[in-house]
C-alpha cells in the first residue's frame, strides 16, 4: 500500500471510531461534543469517498491510455514489418541475423517508450531467451536502446533457470507475471545475483514463435507499484506478439529465399 493510501484508509477508519464515539456522546448527553464527532466522522467519510473516486478515476483513464496505446503499438512498427530488411534479399546468415536483431531492438525501443509514457517514469525493455535451445536456462540477449550501459554487462542476473524467478516463472506457465516490490517477492528470492539489480518493479510476458515457446519480454522500472493496473498486461502481451510476429517473418522470408536458390540451382542443372 503507497503513502496516499495508507493516509485514506486511516482517515476513513477515524471516521469510523468518530462516529461510534459520536454516537456514545449523544447516549451521554454531551451535545456539543458529539456535534465536532459528527463533523470529523463526515469530513473523514467524504474524504474516502473522494480519494477512491480519484483513484477509480484514474485508473479509467490508464485503462483507456493502454487500450489506444495497445492501437498505436503496430502503427508505431509498421516500419518494421513492411521495411526494406523484410522484402530485400538476405542469402547469408550473417546478414539474416543482423537484421533481425536490428527489428527486435526495434520492436523492444517502441515498448520501452510506450511504457514510460503511460506510467510517467522511466522504463526498461529487455528480451530473454532460451539458449541454447534446450538447455533448461533463459539468457539476456537484447535490451532497449534507452538502457543504461552498465545493466547490460553480464552478471548472474542475465541467466537463470527456466521456471525460477519471475521470467522464468512467466516462461514455464505461459503467462504474464507482474512484480511491483521485487526484492519481497518469493520468485525472485532463488535467483543468483539478485543483490545487483536496481529496478524495482517488472512484468514479464513469454512469446511464441510457430506454436513454440521461445523466450521471455521484460519491461523494468526503478520505482516501486508501476505495474499496477492489471490491463497494463495489455500493452506488454502487444508487444511480445509482435516481437514473434517479427521473428516469424524473417523465419519465413529466410525459408524462401532458401527455397528460391534450391529451385535456381535445380532449374540451372537442368539447361
Amino acid at each position: 500500500m503507497d503513502e496516499r493510501s495508507l493516509r485514506n484508509e486511516v482517515g476513513f477508519w477515524l471516521g469510523i471510531v468518530c462516529g461510534i464515539a459520536s454516537f456514545l456522546s449523544l447516549l451521554l448527553d454531551h451535545w456539543v461534543v458529539a456535534s465536532y464527532l459528527v463533523l470529523g466522522c463526515s469530513l473523514g467519510v467524504l474524504g474516502y469517498l473522494a480519494f477512491r473516486f480519484l483513484r477509480e478515476r484514474q485508473a479509467y483513464r490508464r485503462l483507456l491510455s493502454a487500450f489506444r496505446h495497445v492501437h498505436q503499438l503496430p502503427h508505431d512498427l509498421r516500419d518494421i514489418l513492411i521495411s526494406e530488411t523484410l522484402v530485400a534479399s538476405y542469402r547469408e546468415p550473417e546478414i539474416h541475423e543482423t537484421l533481425l536483431v536490428a527489428s527486435a531492438s526495434k520492436v523492444l525501443d517502441v515498448s520501452a517508450n510506450l511504457f514510460t509514457r503511460i506510467i510517467g517514469i522511466p522504463c526498461y525493455a529487455n528480451l530473454m531467451a532460451e539458449y541454447p535451445a534446450n538447455s533448461g536456462k533463459l539468457i539476456s540477449i537484447l535490451w532497449s536502446s534507452n538502457t543504461p550501459p552498465d545493466r547490460r554487462t553480464r552478471n548472474p542476473i542475465t541467466e537463470i533457470p527456466i521456471g525460477y524467478g519471475v521470467a522464468g516463472r512467466a516462461f514455464s506457465e505461459l503467462q504474464v507475471e507482474i512484480v511491483n516490490d521485487i526484492e519481497g517477492h518469493p520468485d525472485f528470492l532463488t535467483v543468483p545475483g539478485k543483490e545487483m539489480v536496481s529496478y524495482k518493479s517488472v512484468i514479464s510476458c513469454p512469446y511464441q514463435v510457430n506454436g513454440i515457446t521461445s523466450g521471455v519480454v521484460n519491461i523494468d522500472c526503478e520505482d516501486k507499484n508501476a505495474f499496477k493496473p492489471e490491463e497494463i498486461k495489455l500493452l506488454v502481451q502487444a508487444a511480445a506478439d509482435t516481437l514473434a510476429l517479427v521473428i516469424q517473418l524473417f523465419n519465413y522470408k529466410l525459408e524462401l529465399e532458401e527455397y528460391a536458390l534450391d529451385l535456381e540451382n535445380k532449374l540451372d542443372a537442368q539447361n
